[in-house]
């Protein structure tokens, strides 16, 4: 009989794959079709207001991540990640 490997449950909850972000973006853009076909109240669950809140957390939490992606990659501190951001949008508003 042939060993397979295994993980720990746990481990394997815990990994994020090219898979769970591809649901994500199914799951959002399934979204996007059932507000453009004014069909969301059969398609979801949660009303017009908290599907919008849900989606500025998932902004902002996407935005975040992405700022200190980028500040990894630039071997700049973390801590600097806010500041970073609130500068290039002080830029955009207020440009040079």
């Amino acid at each position: 009989m042939m060993n397979k490997k295994t993980l720990p449950l746990q481990i394997v909850k815990s990994q994020i794959s090219e898979l769970t972000l591809e649901s994500v973006l199914q799951t959002l853009d399934r979204l996007h079709d059932a507000v453009v076909e004014d069909n969301l109240e059969t398609t979801c669950t949660l009303d017009r207001a908290t599907v919008v809140g849900w989606l500025e957390d998932i902004i902002y939490t996407a935005q975040e991540t992405i700022g200190e992606l980028q500040c990894n990659d630039d071997h700049q501190s973390a801590d600097n990640v806010t500041e970073i951001i609130q500068t290039q949008v002080i830029r955009l508003y207020r440009p040079s």
